[in-house]
């Protein structure tokens, strides 16, 4: 990852700012593709499709698929931590299925991982979310 002048990525550094001065969650990486989810030290136990058009909300797609990796309720607040302590799921649903500026869907691809709880946790612009434990 380079943390050079004018690049707007997390560094790995502490200093845990996003591009807008706003302070990131330490387990907060970007643009890590799932090809890049190191398989020795983490096992795929989940994966689903997420469409905006038919599944609503990706917050609830994300928490839904966590859940059924864990092998939990998704309203257990015990069991499955409010997702907005780890993420800004509107946020990622706005820049990965939002409109373009132009008003058209987008076609650039993207990915990100984070961590929730115990489990990394994928999602590609395609729509999949992959949930990942250690392995």
């Amino acid at each position: 990852m380079n943390n050079g002048p004018g690049d707007d990525s997390p560094s790995s550094n502490g200093d845990n700012q996003g591009p807008n001065g706003d302070v990131q969650p330490e387990a907060y990486e970007s643009a890590e593709s799932v090809e890049n989810v190191d398989t020795d030290q983490w096992v795929q136990v989940h994966q689903e499709h997420y469409d905006r058009e038919s599944d609503g909300e990706l917050a609830t797609a994300l928490a839904f698929a966590i859940a059924e990796a864990k092998g939990v309720d998704p309203l257990n607040h015990t069991e499955m931590p409010p997702l907005y302590e780890f993420i800004d799921a509107q946020a990622l649903e706005e820049t990965f299925f939002g409109p373009s500026g132009a008003g058209t869907r987008r076609t650039e691809a993207g990915a990100i991982t984070f961590m929730y709880d115990n489990h990394k946790i994928a999602l590609q612009s395609d729509g999949w979310i992959s949930v990942y434990e250690p392995g």
